[in-house]
């Protein structure tokens, strides 16, 4: 880009000190200047919190958006629709991002109070329900988990193919609908750890247990936050496995090609 490096931010690690709160601020704050370290985005720290942090393991945010990241050493995307995010030396997230999932799920979940009721083996896609529309609102909440999972699904397959997913590890509101990441470890035939009482400030936490070499690395600074878990194992789920080639005949793509 012809640009000179001394105009570029100078690179910094998560848990490395960016500088001090100013004077000014921590007066209005009645502190001293604490250091302020660099952090991170929303997205990679609530996945560190999930405990998400070693190689092979699979962040899914089951959000209003709803969002995958797999821990992993390679900087190369393994799809080209995948983002790559940088975490720390030598690891790496890389995903996909579906935008209207939660979104399109919501007055359902308000209607059905958030319980689920049977689908009927339909699933909603851009805007349509598949091959019929669930005749409650618990149906319908169902339908549209269901059309998200296999979205995730499909876009994840070259991943899944590679057995590079050893393990799952949700966050986000979907996370507590626990037939949901049932269906989640029965599609993908890998265990969904589902972190009780999680928080994205475990993920802060580590940061600073790193910065205060109280821990040697993230990988370390995560198991000591006493994470407390629920493991749900996969199990053979044919009906779920004809409604994902349902949804792959009817979405008119190959699975595992250019997804949007």
């Amino acid at each position: 880009l012809d640009m000179d490096t001394v105009t570029l931010p100078e690179i910094r690690k998560p848990y490395e000190q960016a500088g001090l709160l100013n004077k000014e601020t921590a007066e209005k704050l009645g502190i001293i200047p604490v250091p302020v370290l660099v952090g991170s985005g929303d997205g990679p720290v609530a996945t560190i919190s999930s405990g998400g942090i070693r190689f092979g393991d699979c962040c899914i945010s089951f959000g209003t958006t709803t969002v995958t990241r797999l821990v992993t050493n390679s900087w190369k995307a393994v799809c080209p629709e995948f983002f790559v995010q940088h975490l720390d030396d030598g690891v790496y997230l890389q995903g996909i991002r579906i935008n209207d999932g939660g979104r399109a799920a919501e007055p359902y979940i308000r209607a059905s109070g958030g319980v689920e009721q049977p689908a009927e083996g339909a699933f909603y896609m851009e805007g349509k329900f598949y091959p019929k529309e669930p005749p409650t609102a618990g149906g319908k909440m169902a339908a549209v988990l269901n059309g998200v999972l296999f979205q995730i699904y499909a876009a994840m397959l070259p991943t899944v193919r590679a057995g590079e997913i050893l393990r799952i590890l949700p966050t986000g509101g979907g996370s507590g609908n626990a037939a949901y990441m049932q269906r989640t470890a029965n599609l993908f035939q890998v265990p969904v750890a589902i972190m009780e009482q999680g928080e994205a400030f475990a993920g802060l936490a580590a940061l600073a247990l790193v910065y205060e070499k109280m821990a040697e690395d993230l990988f370390s600074a995560a198991s000591l936050l006493s994470l407390e878990w629920r493991l749900l194992t996969p199990k053979k789920d044919r009906e779920l496995e004809e409604q994902f080639h349902r949804f792959s005949e009817i979405a008119g793509r190959k699975v595992g090609a250019s997804f949007e």
